[in-house]
């Protein structure tokens, strides 16, 4: 019979955004047995490029551009649980 285990803050954290589907992809980095670091990607459909830049504190944006135009951006947001 298996137990019921218990969540740390971090691991509840994380499956909130799973659940939220705040993400497209979610790469995690895990220290010692504990999660300790979060990517997570997702493209970004409505927000102006200037608001992205001061939105997060660590970030990662890649832009696609066609014809002159912004077609795709994409956004990877890195944070520390």
């Amino acid at each position: 019979m298996l137990g019921i285990a218990t969540l740390t803050t971090q691991e509840m954290e994380l499956l909130q955004h799973i659940r939220a589907n705040d993400f497209s992809e979610i790469t995690i980095r895990i220290r010692q047995g504990v999660v300790v670091f979060l990517e997570g990607k997702k493209r970004v459909t409505s927000s102006p490029l200037h608001t992205l830049l001061i939105e997060k504190k660590y970030q990662t944006l890649e832009v696609m551009v066609e014809d002159g135009k912004i077609v795709n951006i994409t956004q990877l947001i890195k944070q520390k649980l």
